[in-house]
This record gives C-alpha cells, sequence and structure tokens, in this order.
C-alpha cells in the first residue's frame, strides 16, 4: 500500500505532531510504502526537496515558488492573511501529493491542510486529528483574531464530514468532534518506542513541566495553586514563552501580574531543552506535573510515565486515560486548583517506594499500550477498512468557494506566450515603423 501522510512537521521540528509519527512511520514502512509531505503556513524552504530516510520514508518539502503561487490564488482573503496562508499551504502540498499516486492520504487537521483532498476526492482520506486551528481557537481565543477563527472554523466542521474517516489518538477528544460534528470519530492510540530508563539521578525534591507556557497549558491553574502552597513546593516550568490573550502579551508578564511573587519564587520559568535534556530531567524529579486545561493528547504525559518517576496528570489532557489514579499515576480534575493542591500534597506525602510502584506501573502501560508494530497494524487494518467504504457524497459547491483557490490573475504580457513568434515579430515590425514615420 502506498500512503501519503500530509502534515505540518516533520524530522527534527520536535513538536506533537512529530513525537506522532516519529516511532509510527518506520514501522509502516517495513510493509507499505510511506511518503509524508511536509510544510505549512509558516514551514516553507526555498527550493522543492526529496529525502528519504533510514527506514524508507520519503520525505517531500513545501517550496516557497508553489506557496506564493496558491497565496495569488487567495487573494480573496487578503483580509486576513492567516487563513489565506493556510489554504496556500494546504493546496500546494496537494500539487505535490497528486504526483505520487497513493492509494490512501492520512491529512492533518492543523493549517486545514485536509481540505484540498477532501474537496477533490481524488483520494480516499483519512484526516488524523491532532489539534486544528479551530480547536486550538476556541479553546484560547487570541483578542484581534476572532473572525479568521470562526472562518476556520466554519470551513473545518462543513469539510470533514467529507472524509472517508476522521481518526483521533484520544477518547477526549474523540468525544469533542463527535459532538461538534455529530457523526462517528475512530479512536487509535498513538505509537511510542520506550527505552528502559538510563537518566535516573539523585531526586532534588522539584516538581517539573514541560510544555509551552500558555493558557492551555494550565499555566493558571499551577500559578494559583503555588500561591496558595508554601514556598517548599518548587516548580520548573520549561518551555518557549506564548500569547496570553491578545497576541502583543507574553504569558510570564501575565501571570506575574496576576500572581504576583509566584514566578522567580515558587514557579521558576526555563526556556526550552533539547529532548535529552528532558529525559533527564524528568528522571530527576519529585514528579513531573501536566496541568493542561485541554489537549488532544500531550506526549509529555507518555514521556513523563516512562522517565521512572511519578505523574501527576490533569484529565484535561488526552492522555490522561493512560493513568489509573492511584496505580499507575495521580490525577486531578482539569482547571481545579484544590485539585491539584490535593495531588501535590498526595505525592509529596508518599514514601520513595510509593513513589517508585505509581513510576513502574506507568512504565509498564506505556510499553504495552503504545507499542509501534502493534499500533502500526491496526493503522493499516484500518486504511484497509477505509478502502472499502463508499465515496463520500459530493463537496457542495458553497463549500467549494469557501476553500477551493481562484486562477490567479495573469498579467498581460504573459498573454504573448500564447501568440507565434512570426506574428510577434511581424507586429513588433510594422509598430516600430509607424512609431518612426509618424
Amino acid at each position: 500500500m502506498r500512503v501519503l501522510f500530509v502534515v505540518p512537521e516533520a524530522r527534527g521540528s520536535g513538536g506533537g505532531i512529530h513525537t506522532f509519527y516519529r516511532e509510527l512511520l518506520p514501522a509502516l514502512a517495513r510493509d507499505h510504502e510511506c511518503h509524508v509531505l511536509c510544510g505549512s503556513a509558516t514551514e516553507v524552504v526555498d527550493a522543492p526537496s526529496i529525502e528519504q530516510d533510514e527506514y524508507g520514508v520519503t520525505y517531500h518539502s513545501l517550496d516557497r515558488e508553489r506557496f506564493v503561487h496558491y497565496q495569488q490564488c487567495f487573494a480573496r482573503y487578503s483580509a486576513f492573511p492567516m487563513l489565506r496562508n493556510h489554504l496556500a499551504a494546504a493546496w500546494a502540498l496537494h500539487d505535490i501529493g497528486l504526483t505520487l499516486a497513493p492509494d490512501i492520504v492520512e491529512a492533518c487537521d492543523w493549517g486545514l491542510l485536509f481540505l484540498p483532498w477532501v474537496l477533490e476526492q481524488t483520494t480516499p482520506t483519512v484526516v488524523q486529528l491532532h489539534g486544528s486551528c479551530g480547536q486550538i481557537a476556541y479553546f484560547d481565543p487570541i483578542l484581534g483574531d476572532e473572525v479568521p477563527a470562526v472562518l476556520i472554523q466554519a470551513i473545518e466542521l462543513a469539510s470533514l464530514p467529507f472524509a472517508v474517516d476522521r481518526l483521533t489518538c484520544s477518547s477526549s477528544n474523540q468525544a469533542f468532534w463527535q459532538k461538534h460534528l455529530g457523526m462517528p470519530v475512530s479512536l487509535i492510540k498513538p505509537a511510542l518506542k520506550i527505552f528502559p530508563n538510563e537518566y535516573h539521578r539523585v531526586i532534588d525534591q522539584k516538581f517539573r513541566v514541560f510544555g509551552r507556557f500558555q493558557r492551555w497549558k494550565g499555566i493558571d491553574v499551577m500559578s494559583k495553586a503555588l500561591s496558595q502552597l508554601s514556598e517548599t513546593s518548587q516548580v520548573e516550568w520549561f518551555g518557549r514563552d506564548s500569547a496570553y490573550g491578545t497576541s502583543d502579551k507574553l504569558s510570564t508578564e501575565a501571570i506575574q501580574e496576576k500572581y504576583p511573587g509566584v514566578i522567580g519564587k515558587k514557579l521558576l520559568r526555563h526556556g526550552p531543552v533539547p529532548q535529552t535534556s528532558v529525559y533527564k530531567l524528568q528522571s530527576s524529579a519529585l514528579a513531573n506535573i501536566i496541568p493542561s486545561g485541554w489537549d488532544v493528547f500531550n506526549f509529555t504525559v507518555v514521556e513523563a510515565m516512562s522517565s521512572g518517576r511519578p505523574v501527576i496528570c490533569s484529565t484535561g489532557a488526552g492522555a490522561s486515560d493512560l493513568i489509573e489514579d492511584g496505580v499507575s499515576g495521580l490525577l486531578f480534575k482539569a482547571e481545579d486548583t484544590e485539585s491539584l493542591i490535593n495531588a501535590m500534597r498526595r505525592l509529596e506525602s508518599m514514601t520513595e517506594e510509593s513513589r517508585m510502584n505509581l513510576a513502574s506501573r506507568a512504565y509498564d502501560t506505556v510499553c504495552e499500550l503504545l507499542n509501534p508494530e502493534k499500533i502500526a497494524l491496526e493503522r493499516i487494518a484500518h486504511f484497509e477498512r477505509c478502502l472499502t467504504q463508499p465515496k463520500a457524497p459530493l463537496v457542495s459547491s458553497w463549500l467549494r468557494t469557501w476553500g477551493a483557490p481562484d486562477q490567479p490573475a495573469t498579467p498581460d504580457w504573459q498573454m504573448l506566450n500564447q501568440i507565434p513568434l512570426k506574428v510577434l515579430l511581424s507586429e513588433a515590425k510594422q509598430r516600430l515603423w509607424a512609431k518612426i514615420f509618424q
């Protein structure tokens, strides 16, 4: 089977989507031909490139010339550059993908990358629901971006039903989309290879959080909890700063204003660190906390579960359904400060033996449920079922007017390419003589 994946990030990008496919693609490529189209409104390279990795997975990049061409095709959205650029990237990648003649396409929901495939219906398409732009705007609205966010949400809700299937990796995200679409959404867990932990160090009695310093990652509930705890309960947060409510205000500044005295004393802020450093820091923490108010999955949960240290996880993170409270970690109610405080105190009061028992059960859970070979077999079986499904109904014309490209305006001089050279020379000669003898 020739499978095409359409994603905004791939090797070396380091985000959640990259992590999602990091172990899955090599497992799939053992028996199937895998191609990855990689690009987005913010991930464009100067020249086209095709690379094959050591597993046989072929990566195709989004080039600037093709992207700019489709920007011109969506000039009608010039007032909304975010929407315009997402659509340009999606259709430019679609152009590349058509040349590969895949049997089936798995396209990411973020950046509307799935849209051309479901509008054109040239290839059976499964939409992988990683966390769409409209969904993120729903959970973390940014002042000033309301109009393009609503347009994107409308396009997503109108077009997702035309995919052959919609697929996600957590039960909470499955429930979200089934509620908003009013139709079934399939569920397959992600793949992650777990290695025996080699980073055990002296435990330094600090809680740690890894992820963007962002509203929906739980910075408010974490800061409020720390404001009520003694200074002996310190949390280190590793990750880049992000916008808070408006595009011109960073989250660190907002939290300093809302919870004076927390940052720098109880909440110790650090920038992003390399993945190898993440593993080492996780394995020496008192516990790793995932305070997200919402997350489709959150691979930090899984990495923390495999670190050899206990996990305190919000029920807002999709991966929380891997944890049995009190057995393989501790759960607290999303965005509930008292619930988080109780979980932290509960962890602190445990014996080290009890903490290690939590960590050991978490490690076993991840190894059993997220085995890449097992997940790859489930995915291929799902693709095979999708290929037997009847085609989706034809897309309505009004949906095409929203999401399909216009033909860019052609400069008048380019029309000369359609005229024979002999005729052009003859016309030029006559005009030249006319000018001379006027």
